[in-house]
């Protein structure tokens, strides 16, 4: 998760599949089919500068236009002479497969296809004849292709449909997802751990956005209003513009993640939203999509308890916060009318970023199963939140970690007060019903966790002493991820 600097370019993250790649071309002898796909904006085509830059194989990196296959021939017959020397006027496929199969026969040769799904559009046909090369030429050849691509529905038609001419071909695949918070932190080392919080609660770990952050000088409130809420802002329909991509019919797709970020996350409630959009009896297939083709929807089970009461979560916070605020608000920006969408923004801000803080939480927990943390071995092999309906009352836990030897339940409060005695009794009385509701078995012991941004009241600090309740404070939090980062390799 660490950072590398080439010729003043900053890299963030992607250790894991830029060693992966790097290994198989150090051990190339025969054919090497890499496919790299996800969303538009996560850095797919950097992480493909960054092996360039740190092995600089013989190589041709082509951008596939949104163009005619004429243009594209001409547009590939220029990017050949930049990269290898060699002048060219590419008139077929053929003529490009040709050329890389004379090079590849020197030594390693590295070709490169980003947004390799155009060609649906430019031309079919390039499939099926790249398919018969790799058959009968390029996987006996030390040739490496990197196929990119960020529509995930049409990637997935290319290469991982039963019926698709490359389906079989490739030799490794890779989904590209936003950072984790942990690797997030890198690019704003210089920030303090609450405004990293903040800022990855608001705008995710979507590289490209990460890099608007980074640049925008000023507050959080600055930031978010020049990169998200002017008309011609950076961000300022930037979902809008993936779903547009993607899908024919992007409104129907557009109500669903607005509901959702506005609290209706049950199926049902989903249903009955946008009902004027889509009938209940057809909204599962759409949810799928986006769960499956654009992972930009989960759902999330409370840990031990009934199906039906699952819901639907958006992975993304950005998308999270978009479609919860500035998707609600898009009258108002669009006549100029700033101010109000900030009052409305800024006024509930907290509250969101505090419920945006549990993934990280969980996240941390995960980092450190198996081991110590704050005198407490983690060591479980479920973890979620929990949630229920009791006597028409609902109740609800942030952490549930469920292991072999106890259950961990915790609470979560990011507020500028401190945690008092009132929320351990409170996470206590929950634990007891979790007990009750044969969620863990009745002998089973269980730990509790106070996470708090401000610290403890005296009082909640002696009763946590009292019956073992570990605490994490916002230092706690810094301290525990600068360990993991300290440790990696």
């Amino acid at each position: 998760m660490g950072l590398s600097k080439i010729n003043g370019r900053e890299f963030f993250g992607r250790d894991e599949p830029l060693q992966q790649v790097i290994r198989r071309y150090n051990e190339l002898k025969q054919g090497e089919f890499l496919v790299i796909y996800g969303r538009r904006q996560l850095g797919k085509s950097e992480l493909g500068r960054e092996f360039l830059e740190r092995r600089n194989p013989q190589n041709i990196k082509l951008v596939v236009p949104d163009s005619t296959k004429e243009d594209t021939l001409l547009h590939f017959s220029r990017d050949i002479e930049r990269d290898t020397g060699i002048v060219t006027t590419l008139r077929h496929w053929e003529d490009l497969f040709q050329i890389i199969e004379v090079e590849a026969k020197k030594g390693k040769f590295v070709i490169i296809f980003d947004e390799i799904q155009r060609f649906l559009s430019i031309d079919k046909s390039f499939f099926s004849s790249l398919q018969q090369w790799w058959d009968q030429k390029f996987k006996y050849l030390p040739v490496m292709i990197i196929a990119m691509g960020s529509a995930i529905g049409m990637m997935q038609k290319i290469f991982l449909s039963s019926s698709a001419p490359l389906f079989g071909r490739r030799t490794w695949t890779y989904c590209i997802e936003p950072f984790s918070y942990a690797e997030m932190r890198t690019m704003f080392s210089e920030e303090t751990e609450a405004q990293r919080i903040e800022l990855y609660a608001i705008f995710g770990g979507t590289p490209a956005y990460l890099a608007h952050v980074k640049r925008e000088k000023g507050d959080l409130r600055t930031k978010v209003t020049n990169l998200c809420l002017k008309k011609g802002a950076p961000l300022y329909d930037e979902p809008t513009i993936l779903l547009k991509t993607e899908f024919k019919r992007s409104d129907r797709y557009n109500a669903i993640l607005h509901a959702i970020a506005s609290g209706k996350m049950d199926q049902k409630k989903i249903a009955d939203s946008i009902r004027s959009f889509v009938e209940a009896s057809e909204l599962v297939p759409y949810l799928n999509t986006l769960r499956n083709d654009l992972h930009l929807l989960k759902r999330a089970d409370p840990i031990g308890g009934k199906k039906r009461q699952g819901r639907y979560v958006i992975k993304d916070n950005y998308f999270h916060f978009w479609y919860r605020y500035i998707h609600e608000l898009a009258s108002a920006l669009e006549f100029g009318n700033l101010k109000a969408a900030e009052t409305t923004i800024f006024s509930d801000l907290p509250a969101y970023i505090g419920k945006m803080v549990e993934p990280i939480v969980h996240e941390l927990l995960i980092a450190y199963n198996t081991r110590s943390l704050k005198g407490l071995d983690l060591n479980f092999t479920e973890l979620g939140s929990w949630w229920s309906r009791n006597e028409n009352k609902n109740d609800e836990v942030d952490v549930l970690a469920k292991g072999k030897d106890y259950a961990l339940v915790g609470e979560v409060k990011w507020k500028t007060e401190q945690t008092g005695e009132d929320v351990l009794k409170n996470l206590m009385r929950k634990g007891e019903l979790i007990r009750t509701s044969s969620v863990i078995p009745s002998t089973m012991p269980v730990k509790y966790l106070l996470v708090s941004k401000s610290g403890f009241t005296n009082k909640c600090s002696d009763e946590m002493r009292r019956v073992g309740c570990i605490g994490l404070t916002l230092k706690d939090i810094e301290e525990s991820f600068n360990n993991l980062s300290a440790k990696a390799p």
